[in-house]
């Protein structure tokens, strides 16, 4: 049986520390959760990346890196493509990326999506893979791939949600303007079976998305982009814009 640590008690850690049927050991000295043996087999990293002047903060990452002593550390924290690679490298440790995909929102958060993402290098991805199998039946999908890839896939489903949740209101304020009713227009929108439903709703106490991956996750990425790859996501930074200008308006009128 896989010894496992858990780092960071929140969304993520603590929706992970279930899955895995209570058997990891918790860590996480802000909410004293500590533990005097920091040796494992496996330590999975959910820890807080926020962003420090739109750069993704990588220090709680790194400080897991140092003091928790694991064969093999996957990050489901979120990170910048290339991070995992070039922490591996630096460290000389097993590190794996696997997004995460645990929502806070009512329509989402229990959703159980039946799959796992493993980024990373072989033998390491496929000891993480045989852990997942003792915990979940046949039809569970496992996917591997590289590191990279990983990353990249978690900021493009967080770039998708901010696309569809501002398209969705986009097309809330269009309806006001034909005086119309937007739940009609949404229902018989969503009759197409190629719409999903989810992130469809526009709630007219704050039409706009206001989530904390989504505020952090969209400017990491564009900074990312800009420094790293000298790359101007132009339909991401316009994203970003509308929802600030959108939020701005709203408080506006509600004089918040």
């Amino acid at each position: 049986m896989n010894d496992i640590i858990i780092a960071g008690n929140g969304i993520v850690g603590s929706n992970l520390y279930n899955f895995f049927n209570k058997s990891p050991r918790l860590f996480d000295p802000i909410k004293n959760l500590l533990l005097d043996n920091t040796t494992c087999d496996i330590a999975f990293i959910c820890v807080p990346t926020d962003n420090v002047d739109d750069v993704c903060d990588l220090s709680s990452v790194k400080n897991c890196l140092t003091v928790i002593q694991a064969n093999i550390y996957v990050i489901k924290s979120t990170v910048p493509p290339g991070t995992t690679e070039a922490l591996a490298a630096e460290t000389g440790k097993a590190i794996l990326f696997s997004p995460e995909y645990y929502g806070n929102t009512p329509n989402n958060k229990d959703l159980n999506q039946g799959f796992v993402i493993l980024g990373g290098v072989r033998p390491y991805t496929d000891r993480v893979a045989q852990l997942y199998m003792h915990h979940t039946p046949s039809n569970y999908k496992i996917e591997i791939t590289d590191a990279t890839t990983a990353e990249l896939v978690k900021y493009m489903e967080n770039s998708f949600i901010a696309t569809k949740v501002s398209f969705m209101n986009e097309f809330y304020r269009i309806s006001r303007l034909f005086d119309l009713d937007f739940q009609k227009v949404r229902s018989l929108f969503l009759m197409d079976e190629r719409f999903s439903p989810f992130f469809s709703y526009v709630f007219e106490d704050q039409p706009y998305y206001d989530s904390h991956c989504l505020n952090k996750d969209l400017p990491a990425l564009i900074s990312h982009l800009n420094n790293l790859k000298n790359h101007n996501p132009k339909l991401l930074e316009s994203i970003v814009e509308i929802n600030r200008r959108w939020k701005e308006e709203y408080q506006q009128e509600q004089n918040i």
